[in-house]
C-alpha cells in the first residue's frame, strides 16, 4: 500500500504541488507589473532603441509599449487561472495606473521627459515590490504547513483503514 502512495503522489508532483502551481502562478502576475515598462529597461540597454522607427514611421518603443499593456493583462489572466496570491496583483494594477497617467498627462500637453519619470515611476514599483514578494513568502509557508497538515491527516486515516 505504501508504494501505491509513493507512486500516486509522485504523479501528482509532491503533496505541494498545488502550493507550488500558486507560486508559478504569482511570479507570472508580479513580472506582468514589470512588462509595461519593457521599453525603458530597452532603451537603458540600448539607448538607439529611442530612435528606432517601425514601418508606419512610429517610434518602435511606443509599439513595444502598447503591445507591453496587452501581454500584461494576458500574464495577469493566467496568473488568475492559476490561483496567484492576491497581493501580487499590487504591481500590476500600480504599472496601469502609472501608464494611464502618463499617457494622459502627455495627451493633455504636459511635457514630460518620459525617461526621468519612467525611472522614477520604476524605483518606486521597487518599494511594493518588495512587500509583494515578503507577503508571498509567508503566503507560500502557509500552503506548505497547509499541504503538510492535509497530507499527514490522510496517511493517517489510510493507516487507520489498514490496520483494521
Amino acid at each position: 500500500m505504501e508504494e501505491t502512495q509513493k507512486t500516486f503522489l509522485s504523479r501528482l508532483g509532491g503533496k505541494h504541488r498545488l502550493t507550488y502551481l500558486k507560486l508559478a502562478g504569482s511570479i507570472i502576475v508580479i513580472l506582468s507589473g514589470f512588462v509595461p515598462f519593457t521599453d525603458n529597461i530597452w532603451s537603458w540597454i540600448d539607448p538607439g532603441f529611442n530612435t528606432m522607427l517601425d514601418g508606419r514611421g512610429v517610434k518602435l518603443r511606443s509599439d513595444i509599449w502598447i503591445e507591453s499593456l496587452y501581454v500584461a493583462i494576458l500574464m495577469c489572466c493566467i496568473g488568475r487561472y492559476m490561483r496567484a496570491y492576491s497581493h501580487c496583483y499590487i504591481l500590476p494594477i500600480y504599472a496601469s495606473l502609472y501608464s494611464l497617467t502618463m499617457y494622459e498627462l502627455m495627451r493633455f500637453g504636459y511635457e514630460i521627459d518620459p525617461d526621468w519619470w519612467h525611472r522614477l515611476g520604476f524605483l518606486i514599483m521597487l518599494i511594493p515590490f518588495i512587500y509583494v514578494i515578503y507577503r508571498l513568502n509567508e503566503h507560500i509557508k502557509d500552503l506548505k504547513l497547509k499541504d503538510e497538515i492535509q497530507f499527514k491527516t490522510i496517511e493517517s486515516i489510510v493507516n487507520k483503514n489498514d490496520a483494521k
